[in-house]
């Protein structure tokens, strides 16, 4: 991994997010209570961003920062559609990918440690 720290950038996104989803509830564009999962999902799409910022030269990609990201992406999402009621048609295919990238990220990462 780089030797950079990405523990201020996400903690800085993680307090921007909050402060503008919570504009947006303020100006009732969503609800309150859209916000948390709001924010989770951004958080989770910025672990997937850091993974491949953070990705060297010759090395691969940090797989668990991605299976990660991803977990939080999709919780995020489809927390997100349930509280706006329109996740019963989103929520077996978004569990069927995500248990499916989760083992693709797996397979990937048995080959390297093989490799």
């Amino acid at each position: 991994m780089s030797s950079r720290q990405y523990d201020l950038l996400l903690l800085s996104l993680l307090i921007l997010s909050l402060g503008f989803f919570s504009s947006l509830a303020v100006a009732g564009l969503i609800g309150l209570l859209e916000t948390v999962p709001l924010t989770i999902a951004v958080m989770g799409a910025s672990l997937i961003v850091l993974a491949v910022v953070q990705r060297e030269a010759k090395s691969a990609l940090s797989l668990d920062t991605v299976s990660w990201g991803l977990l939080m992406l999709v919780i995020g999402t489809m927390g997100f559609l349930y509280g706006r009621n329109i996740y019963s048609g989103f929520f077996i295919p978004s569990i069927l990918i995500v248990i499916g990238l989760i083992g693709i990220m797996a397979v990937l990462r048995s080959w390297r440690k093989t490799a």
